[in-house]
């Protein structure tokens, strides 16, 4: 099988969870969606169905989604230390390696990419 171009993700993960490959997990989605909180399942439990389904772990997810809100303030002008300052991170070089950890790129790349 090929390597899918990006244009084509979206024809590639169908045919990959047609092929059951890929499958979802209720209790991931579930969290993921705000249907659940985590507090109704057990930490091990929700640790595992996270690691199966994601390879990440629940924290993992949420610092992902955390890096991903602070570059969408970047893209939008917001100034790297008020980033920092707004999602909390302890301070600019933190947010730097957050997102260049999650996101690939260092807050100032982030704010020159409008």
């Amino acid at each position: 099988m090929a390597i899918p171009k990006l244009r084509d993700a979206d024809t590639f993960v169908a045919k990959l969870v047609r092929e059951e490959v890929l499958t979802a997990d209720p209790v991931v989605d579930a969290v993921l969606a705000g249907r659940m909180h985590v507090e109704t399942v057990a930490a091990r439990t929700l640790r595992h169905c996270f690691a199966h389904a994601t390879g990440l772990s629940p924290k993992h997810i949420q610092q992902v989604e955390h890096a991903q809100r602070a570059a969408a303030l970047l893209r939008h002008g917001v100034s790297i230390l008020d980033t920092a300052h707004e999602l909390g991170y302890y301070d600019q070089p933190h947010l730097t390696r957050s997102l260049k950890r999650w996101v690939g790129h260092t807050p100032r790349e982030i704010a020159g990419l409008r």
